[in-house]
């Protein structure tokens, strides 16, 4: 997979690249080597979901509303 970044990043370099590189839910599942590799990555069913941040305050209590800062900070 670095190799065909490496290759992305060369033929396209004006562009934008990101991937998705793991669990942000849970930063030890994240995978370390693309660390500083892409230019950002997708957050796969960070919200809609019950354990979604935006559905829990900042206490950690659901409450319907969420909160956009602790969706953010994560």
């Amino acid at each position: 997979m670095m190799g065909h970044l490496s290759q992305i990043k060369a033929l396209m370099p004006e562009k934008v690249v990101t991937g998705n590189i793991g669990d942000w839910g849970r930063p030890e599942a994240t995978v370390p080597e693309y660390a500083g590799q892409l230019d950002g990555g997708l957050l796969e069913r960070y919200i809609g979901e019950t354990w979604s941040h935006e559905g829990i305050d900042l206490n950690g209590n659901f409450n319907g509303w969420g909160s956009w800062s602790r969706m953010m900070g994560a």
